[in-house]
């Protein structure tokens, strides 16, 4: 809603501004107005993308300074998972699992539901470190 409400003052200013000049040709009107409309698309896009951009950064240098190891950063931003991973490494790179199975030494850690029980990706956690994973596609 606020999007088409920023829409729509930018050409409601335009149409202003050009309407009280008398001698304004209608084409001339029409691409200050086309320019302004398109200036305004542009920076709405590219305040998108820097926002986006800040939050990878953000997210990066939080991880850094959580786990002072570029590799592990990089493994947990690509959203990979390794053996002896810890499960709060697990948390940080897939989120919470959709559902978790405790049983004896073992946990395992199910995402991804696909249907009654069965589950895209499981990861087995013994000692709060991962054992193992599969994946079905």
């Amino acid at each position: 809603m606020m999007n088409l409400f920023s829409w729509l003052t930018c050409l409601g200013i335009c149409l202003y501004v050009f309407a009280h000049r008398g001698d304004t040709p209608p084409g001339l009107l029409a691409g200050y107005v086309l320019f302004a409309l398109s200036l305004r698309w542009w920076l709405v896009r590219r305040i998108s993308h820097v926002r986006a951009s800040n939050a990878h950064l953000a997210r990066s240098f939080e991880l850094s300074r959580k786990y002072r190891d570029h590799r592990i950063v990089e493994a947990i931003l690509s959203e990979k998972i390794w053996k002896g991973a810890t499960a709060e490494m697990l948390l940080d790179s897939w989120g919470p699992p959709s559902e978790v199975k405790q049983g004896g030494d073992y946990d395992v850690w199910c995402y991804g539901r696909v249907g009654e029980n069965r589950f895209r990706h499981r990861v087995t956690m013994k000692l709060n470190r991962v054992k193992t994973w599969t994946n079905r596609n």
